[in-house]
This record gives structure tokens, sequence and C-alpha cells, in this order.
């Protein structure tokens, strides 16, 4: 079997090999598929010699450093490993050129162009030389040109090769950098390379766009070093009379000898190049005076050492990389994972979990804080993300069309805040709607919210929501969702939801000055915009859908599949973004988990292995089985028999999640849409009879749990007098439920009743931080708080004397003492870990001897993938799908 089968078959599962594109000193290039993510990439192969000399693991160990480097001029490294010991690590493929590609058949840039590339260049020095990274190979062949954009690629690699390979790089035959583009200090075989070495390589890429080809030539790589160790370059004002002072000097100073008479740092250098008061020297002074030379001893005994280093006359670069043109024009393409750190995880909530700004360049998005959630945003040019001040407490995010303002819900409240931080500025009060938009004209577009089945607006100035539409009934049109106000500031788009739920979302269009709408022949929800004269719009399954649209006769076309791998809630939020400038950013990975048992020691044990979408499992009282909802399409409650290992579905018929059982284990509880509205029914656990509705209203039950003497029901509903509240009612009365509590500040949500029946806790939101309380049940009383620095998802034990709840990723067990009053002893962390957590609803449960718990534990990690340039990438496909007579 030849190599590439070999390493196909290795790769099975993971890479697709198609064919070499490329072959250098260190690696040969393939172009492979990416089966995970569907993708194009370049994978590359470490020459095998290189990798037994410097040892592969050693390799991949230290090409890790440069796996966290994201900027928008960076190619980022999606993997890396060693199978039946071949070495291979992994890029985007994208389509587009290289700067040795253009200089091979222009031979010479205009100026604006060649100080444009050298200033993008030296952006994504920048930013790697302060997180601690070298390229050391900064040549043409590593920088990629999308419609005149630069981009390095092979970042790092050089630095894992010479790291990894430490002094037995000379068994290789193999040197670290390209002669026409090396750094003096770098010929000579210093160990000890700083930033200026990169700052020497771009100066000569720089002088190679200006003239035509880099300060040194020569026949071989011996005489190139020669001449770089006693020559200095021509002056470039002598060969291109047009080249500019300050231009000119910045250039020099680039090539100076000696490191320390470089530039400081890659900003300076692009800064330089912009700085007409840099070029103050008069033309025609000597380099001399310009740049310092250093002493020919000094350069004599180096170029010694050059001699003998490089007496095999070997010099290979780090690397090779083959770039095709994209079809059909347009700057291409580029896929990376953005990696979030753990000390600010992507939090789950109502409406799309990441956000754009306008130029692509910074992503908002929620992360846990403690006793709270905050919004983060990770600027391009960054590694870490920032809190951003003031957003204590943030729910539902959007950004200003300008992206500088970012709003959110917390309470009852519409707030917005710089996206630099500072004091938060009231909008409005209103309760959280399905999802919101910040028009051009300053006009925010709220979704249905309790009470408000239509579009409303508000100006983001401050004021009072004011509804312009109506749901078309007729239609079987319930709520109007996730609106997106277009660039004109007149037209809305929105999800269009009816009794089906998410199976039957259509997307709608709306005046925002007649409040006149429409709903549209394209099935989906959560509309993005209108992209290169197509409406792009999420389907049921997540993937995105492009369709033409005519605005003014509101109809549109047949869709095509235009992005396959993000993910979509079951509210019909899309969990992605797409920037005017034409960056997509998503979530992708699996979305589901396993059941688990977790002891308070933190101790794992599998209980159900095949994963599945899992959400709220619950016990029955006698532990022998387990209903739990699995989010298919619709979601269904299923019951797992512990004891057999059987999982079977117990509902179907439109979506029925959050289950609860009744205390007798004889029947289950759920939430169900089978009639149009969110209610409460149940069944009986051996199927004797069809589910049974126990209550509705269109005020929407969200959640139900049964008291201990299964006489009384208490839930959430969406709307008590303007507020998320809690009710309860007797089963032998079911006419009107009760008010148990209803801040009318806050949310109030996920009740838990003690084994006794006598104590309700509950979580609220009212201060803009989620906090666990107990109050007496059914009341009157006094509330007690219990959690410290926040907490949601309580749920009692089953002695009634310890109550846990969950903060961030901690699991906490309060201790209590109960009578006329409730009050808190102790608390403790039992354990800490990666599980799924309720947004709105307890995702976990207590074993029922309360010595253990049944939790989720994720399959895999949610990613969060970026697509520069995704623009061409629509393009190209509505092109393919019209081509193939679609």
């Amino acid at each position: 079997m030849d190599p590439v089968s070999r390493l196909s078959a290795a790769l099975i599962g993971r890479y697709e090999i198609d064919r070499e594109i490329g072959s250098g000193g260190m690696a040969t290039v393939y172009l492979a598929r990416d089966v995970r993510h569907d993708r194009r990439v370049a994978l590359k192969v470490l020459r095998p010699e290189l990798a037994a000399v410097i040892g592969g693991e050693r390799f991949l160990q230290e090409i890790k450093v440069t796996a966290n480097l994201q900027h928008p001029h960076i190619l980022p490294l999606h993997d890396s490993g060693q199978v039946d010991g071949t070495v291979f690590y992994v890029m985007p493929f994208v389509g587009g050129e290289s700067l040795r590609a253009r200089l091979d058949h222009e031979k010479q840039l205009s100026i604006d162009a060649a100080v444009r590339v050298t200033t993008e260049v030296a952006s994504a020095l920048d930013y790697a030389h302060r997180h601690g990274v070298i390229h050391r190979d900064i040549k043409p062949e590593n920088i990629l040109l999308h419609d005149g954009t630069a981009m390095v690629a092979d970042f790092g690699i050089a630095l894992a090769v010479s790291t990894a390979g430490g002094s037995r790089m000379t068994e290789t035959g193999l040197s670290l950098g390209t002669p026409q583009y090396m750094s003096p200090e770098q010929a000579t075989g210093e160990r000890d390379i700083t930033a200026r070495t990169d700052i020497y390589a771009l100066g000569c890429v720089l002088y190679a766009m200006l003239l035509g080809e880099p300060p040194f030539t020569g026949p071989t790589a011996q005489a190139i070093i020669a001449r770089l160790m006693t020559e200095e370059p021509r002056l470039p004002s002598l060969q291109r009379k047009t080249i500019p002072p300050h231009v000119e000097r910045a250039l020099l100073t680039a090539l100076a000898k000696l490191p320390a008479d470089r530039f400081e740092s890659a900003a300076q250098f692009a800064e330089a190049l912009q700085d007409t008061r840099f070029g103050a020297t008069a033309r025609g002074t000597p380099i001399s005076e310009i740049v310092p030379r250093p002493t020919a001893s000094r350069w004599r005994a180096r170029l010694l050492v050059v001699a003998l280093g490089f007496g095999a006359g070997v010099v290979v670069g780090a690397g090779a990389w083959a770039w095709l043109a994209p079809r059909g024009g347009g700057p291409a393409p580029v896929r990376f994972e953005l990696t979030l750190p753990p000390s600010a995880p992507l939090l789950e909530g109502v409406g799309s979990l990441v956000l754009l700004s306008p130029d692509g360049r910074t992503l908002v998005y929620r992360a846990q804080a403690p006793g709270t959630s905050v919004l983060y945003r990770r600027d391009a040019d960054r590694l870490a993300p920032k809190p951003i001040a003031g957003s204590e407490g943030a729910v539902l995010p959007l950004l200003s069309p300008d992206g500088k303002w970012v709003a959110f819900f917390a309470g009852n409240q519409l707030k917005k805040v710089p996206i630099d931080g500072g004091p938060p500025a009231p909008v409005a009060t209103v309760m959280m709607p399905w999802g919101a938009s910040w028009g051009p004209n300053n006009i925010i577009v709220l979704g249905a919210y309790p009470g408000v089945d239509g579009l409303s607006r508000v100006a983001a100035a401050g004021g009072s929501p004011s509804p312009f539409t109506k749901p078309d009934s007729a239609k079987g049109e319930l709520s109007q969702r996730w609106p997106r106000v277009l660039a004109d500031g007149k037209t809305v788009l929105y999800t269009s939801w009816g009794s089906g739920g998410l199976q039957t979302a259509r997307i709608g269009i709306a005046s925002l000055e007649t409040g006149e709408s429409t709903i549209l022949d394209a099935a989906g929800s959560s509309p993005f915009g209108i992209y290169a004269g197509y409406l792009v719009y999420a389907r049921a399954d997540g993937a995105l859908m492009a369709a033409p649209v005519d605005l003014r006769r509101r109809t549109s076309g047949e869709a095509v599949t235009v992005a396959d791998s993000a993910t979509i809630g079951n509210n019909g939020v899309s969990k992605a973004a797409i920037s005017e400038s034409g960056t997509l950013a998503y979530l992708s990975g699996s979305s589901t988990s396993r059941l688990v048992l977790v002891g308070t020691n933190g101790a794992v044990r599998p209980l159900l292995q095949e994963p599945r979408a899992y959400d709220s499992p619950r016990f029955s009282p006698d532990g022998g089985r387990i209903a739990v909802s699995i989010f298919t399409r619709p979601p269904d409650v299923w019951v797992y028999e512990v004891g057999a290992g059987t999982l079977a579905r117990f509902t179907s018929e439109a979506a029925n999640m959050r289950p609860e059982w009744t205390p007798d284990g004889k029947r289950i509880v759920f939430v169900s849409s089978r009639s149009g509205e969110d209610g409460i029914w149940w069944r009986p656990v051996d199927g004797t009879a069809p589910p049974e509705k126990v209550f509705e209203s269109r005020d929407q039950a969200q959640e139900v749990v049964v008291a201990p003497d299964g006489r009384v029901l208490v839930y959430r509903l969406n709307e008590i007098g303007g507020s998320y509240g809690v009710v309860f009612q007797s089963l032998a009365d079911m006419s009107t439920p009760k008010s148990f509590v209803s801040s009318g500040a806050g949310q109030e949500l996920m009740p838990s009743l003690s084994p006794d029946g006598r104590w309700l806790a509950h979580v609220s939101d009212e201060t803009g931080a989620s906090e666990v309380y107990v109050r007496p049940f059914p009341g009157p009383g006094a509330r007690y708080l219990i959690s410290a620095s926040g907490g949601t998802e309580p749920h009692w034990a089953p002695d009634g004397r310890h109550l846990f709840y969950r903060r961030g990723r901690q699991m906490i067990m309060a201790r209590v003492t109960t009578g006329p009053t409730i009050s808190v002893t102790g608390r403790d962390v039992l354990f800490e870990g990666n599980y799924l957590a309720g947004t709105s609803h307890q995702n976990y449960d207590v074993t029922p001897d309360g010595k253990g718990f049944l939790m989720l534990q994720p399959d895999a990690e949610v990613e969060v993938v970026v697509v520069l340039n995704w623009l061409t990438e629509l393009r190209a496909r509505v092109r393919a799908a019209s081509g193939s007579g679609r």
C-alpha cells in the first residue's frame, strides 16, 4: 500500500484525501475533506526523515502554541496529530493567490498595494509577537492574497520544528528560513531569535514588492548569505524614484543589520509606512548614515559560521502551500474554529448565542459570571475575550447598526451599554420578547412577548413599546418572532410561528410604516437579512438557506442550502450571526449528551451511553425508570427502564417536553403544544390511555411540578400581571390558577417543592442576578435567600434538610433548618464539572436516595466556527444550485 493510501486509511472518518497539491522541504501538502465539518482543508504531512529526527510527539506539543492564534490576517491551525508514525497538521484550504505567484507575473506591485500588504502582515506579526510567537519564515510564498487582502500561512510551524528538533536539526539537511528573506542573526544560527527577525524578513518582502526582487540574490545559498553579511541593500529610490521618502526610510530601518537598530515592533513598522514625517532624511543620504553598519570584523566572524552551517548548500523554506483561484471571483472564504477560554465559556440562553459587529471584527457572546451572566466581546486582534462592563445579568443581546452599543434584557428592562463598557442606560420596561433587532433608524423592533403576539417598536433612545403588526390567525399564525430590520429602516423580516412550532414556521415580511405583514413561501425561521440579493434564513434542522426574494412584491423563490452545520433552538432561533461585511459565525458540533450518575464527590458513572439530545431527566419515585425529553424534531418525552436498559417513546404529536412524575409513579406530567398553546398534559405510564389535557391558557405554561400529596400542581406561566411567575392550583378545581409569586420586576422560574410540601424553592432575577429563594407554600409568608453569589436550578434533597442548586459549573449543597422560618446553616461545593445546565428549567435530578445526581454530560464541546468572506461561498453555492437546474 502506497503512503497516501496508508494515510487515507489511518485518517478514515476524519479526513478524505483528494490529491497532492504541493511539496516542500518540510512537508507534502494534500487537498482533503474534513469529514466532520464537510469542508476542504490543506492537510500537510511532515517529511518522514524530519519527523524521525525531531520527534513527532514533540513537534505536536510545540505546535499547540500556535493553535490559539486567531487574527484576520493569520491562516489558523485547524488540527494536528500522528497516525501510524505519520505526523500531520491541518489548515484551511482557500482559493486565492500567493504573493509569490503575484510577483511572478506582475514583478512589482504599486506602492499603495505594497504598503497595504506590508501593513496587514505587520498587523498579524504584531498580534503574534504580543502572544509570544515568532513566525521565522516570512516570505512571499507564505503570504496569501484574497482580493488584495493578505493572510500569513504556516504561522509558527518553523518555531515548532526548531524547538522540537533542537541541535539535531542538522541531521535533516534542513535550515529554517529562506536565504533571500533571512535576517543576519538567523543566518548565523543565533539561538536568540526575536520579533525583530520577522520585521527584517517583512522588510525583504516589501523590498521585493517595490523593486521586483529581494535585497540580496545570488546563484547559491552561500552566495546570498555572503552578500547579506557583507553588503548593504541598494538604495530603493535610486531604482524606483516614485517611492516616497517615508516609505524608503521605514524600509531601510526594517533592514538594519543589527536587530537593535530595527523597529521595536511590527506595529511601529506599519505606522512608519503611513507617517510622512518619518521620511525627513533627504534623498541621497548614504545608507550608512541612515542605518548603522556593524563592524566588519563582527560580520566576518559571522560569515564563517554561516559557511560552516550551510556546507551542504541545502536551504529549504518552512513548508509549501498551493493556492487555487476562487471561481466566480471575490475573496475566498476562510474557516476556523474560535476557541473560548474555560474562564469565559459560552452560556446557553434565549436568542442567538453569538453576535457579530457590522465589520465582522468583533464577536459578542454571553458567559457565566459569579452570581450572574455577563456579555463578552472577542475582538479579531485580541487572543482573549473581554467582559463588557455594565452588561451583568444580560439576556438576549443585540448590537446597534454602527456596532458601538449593545442592548440586552435584564429582568423586565431593555437596556443598552457602550460596547466598550459603561453604565447601562434604560430603554424600555418590557418583558423579554421572542427576539429583537436594532434598525438603522435607531428603532428597536421587538418580537412577540406576553400579551403582545405581533411585532412592536421602541426608540433606542428610550420610550414605551408600541405594537404595529398583528398575526394573521386566518392563516394559523399565532405569533411573530425573531425580527430583523433591513438596511432601508422600513422593512422587517420575521418568523411566522404557528401551532406546529418550528416544523411549520415560515418567514414573513412586515412594514414598519404601515404594519402590513405577509407570510412568504419560505419554510424556516430566524431570518438574517438580504445578502447578495438573497434572503438568508434557517431551516428547521439548522441549515442556512438562501432564496431569491422580491421585497416589493413580497414573494420568494426556491431556496438552496448555503451552510449546513449550524444549530437551531426549538424556539426557532438560529445559533448563528452574519455581519454586513460578510463574516459568518455559527455554533457547530454535537448538541447531544449522555445520561450519567454523579456522586456527591463528583465521581461519574455512565447510565445511558447512547448520545442523544436529552433534556430535563427525572427519576420515577422508586428509581426504576427515568422520564426524559429528547429533542428530536419536534421534541418528545421518552421513558428509560433502568434495569432492562430499554428506551421507549412516551409521547408523539407536536412538542412534548419537561416531564415530571406524579408522587405515586403512575403518571407523567409534561408540557405540550399539541393543541396550539403550551399547556400541561399527563398520561398513564403504562400507556392505557392517551394524553389528557390538565391545563391550558393563552399565557402558556412552561414548567410544572406536582405537590408531594399529588393534589396540587405548581407551574410557571409566561404572563402573570405583566411578569413571568409561578402559580398553583388544586387538581380538584382547575378553573383558575392562583398566583404564588410574581415580582413584576423579573423572572420567577424553576419551582421545586420540599418533600413535606411546606416550602417552595424558586429562582428570581429581579436584582439583576439569578438567586435561589425559598417561600412557605402555599403562602403567605416572607421569602428567604438561599444562594450566595448567584444560583439556579434548585432541587430539594429527599430528607428536606438540604437544598441543592447550581452556580456555573459547581453543584452547591445548602444546609437548611426549617420550622416557622427557614435558615441556612452552611453551604458546600460538592463538585464541579461540565454538565448541561438549564436556562429556564432544572436540567438534572436528585436520586431518590439523595446520594447522587442524574445529569447530562455533553457528548462533545460546541464550537464557534467563523467564516471570513462567506458571501463568496454563498454566491458559489447559489450558482452551483442554479447550474444543476434547481
